[in-house]
This record gives structure tokens, C-alpha cells and sequence, in this order.
């Protein structure tokens, strides 16, 4: 990672937001070039490079990176680095859409809800985090109460959805 990488990933945002809100678009996959994702930043051109160049310099790098990483972290759509786990390089394209086509059988409103609780509660206090969660239900309940119908009609009348186990079949959805 450097500051050139992350100038090229703040255009690509502009792509993003296209794709954020687009009903055909259900999983976002990032991917590198070449055989490796990243070994991490260049340290060189951050450390002495951009600071040799003075304190706007740093800001600038510092913002330009946290930028395109931040709109990531709250980006609408389930997120996945081609990276997820140890998988021998010709099979880990396979894995990252055997992983995706998982999370494409979830209901997003609910992903997307989980994906935000799962960075907001950690640091909040029991209180805060139980008041948080039941305020983000109530919301995601009020744009998806037909996937939440559907999922509670696949637990109590047909007995086929387990919470906790897995996401409810949108497939058999009424």
C-alpha cells in the first residue's frame, strides 16, 4: 500500500457508489493484481518519503488512505478481499464465489445490519450495545418486514429455517 495505490482507489469510489444501491449487484469482491493481495505498506515512501515532504504531505496520505478504507468498512453491499483463507492460489477463485454465493442466499438487509452491528457494538457498553441492536432491528424490520415475514413463516410453520444456522431459503419466499 501506498499513497499512489490509495489515490487510484479513491476513483475507484466513484465505481463503488455505482454499484451500492444496484438491485443486481449482491456481493462486492475485491481482488489485486498480480500473485499477492498486499505485503502491507511501503514504509519507505510513507515514513520518509511523504515526511520529508512535510506535515501536509502526511495529512494528505493519511486521508486519502483512510478515505477509500473507511467507505469500505460501511459499504452497503457484503464485502470480500480475495484473500479470506490459506487455499492453494489456483482453487482460491472458486472459494471467494463459493463464498460469495453464500452470502448471496442471505437476506442483504439483515447482512448489512449484522455488518454494521458487528463494528458499532464492540466498544459500547452492555447497555448501549443491547439498545443499539434492538433500535437497528426495529430498523432493518421496517425496510425488509416481507424478508422477515418470509423467515418467520419458515420457522414456525414449516420448521425449515433454524436461527443461528443459517440464513432463511429466499428462493421459497411468497
Amino acid at each position: 500500500m501506498n499513497p499512489a495505490l490509495n489515490a487510484r482507489m479513491l476513483a475507484v469510489l466513484a465505481v463503488l457508489a455505482e454499484l451500492e444501491f444496484r438491485e443486481d449487484i449482491g456481493v462486492l469482491v475485491l481482488s489485486g493484481a498480480g500473485d499477492a493481495w498486499s505485503a502491507g505498506m511501503d514504509l519507505k515512501e510513507y515514513f520518509r518519503d511523504t515526511e520529508a515532504k512535510g506535515l501536509g504531505a502526511v495529512r494528505a496520505a493519511q486521508r486519502t488512505a483512510y478515505g477509500w478504507w473507511e467507505r469500505l468498512r460501511w459499504y452497503q453491499k457484503p464485502s470480500i478481499a480475495m484473500v479470506n483463507e490459506a487455499v492453494p492460489l489456483a482453487g482460491l477463485k472458486a472459494r471467494v464465489i463459493e463464498i460469495a454465493e453464500v452470502l448471496l442466499e442471505k437476506n442483504p438487509v439483515a447482512l448489512k445490519a449484522t455488518k454494521d452491528a458487528v463494528r458499532r457494538v464492540r466498544e459500547m457498553s452492555y447497555d448501549n450495545a443491547e439498545d443499539y441492536l434492538v433500535r437497528a432491528q426495529e430498523a432493518a424490520n421496517s425496510f425488509d418486514s416481507e424478508g422477515r415475514r418470509e423467515g418467520i413463516r419458515q420457522f414456525i410453520d414449516d420448521k425449515s429455517y433454524k436461527p443461528g444456522l443459517g440464513a432463511y431459503d429466499a428462493r421459497r419466499q411468497r
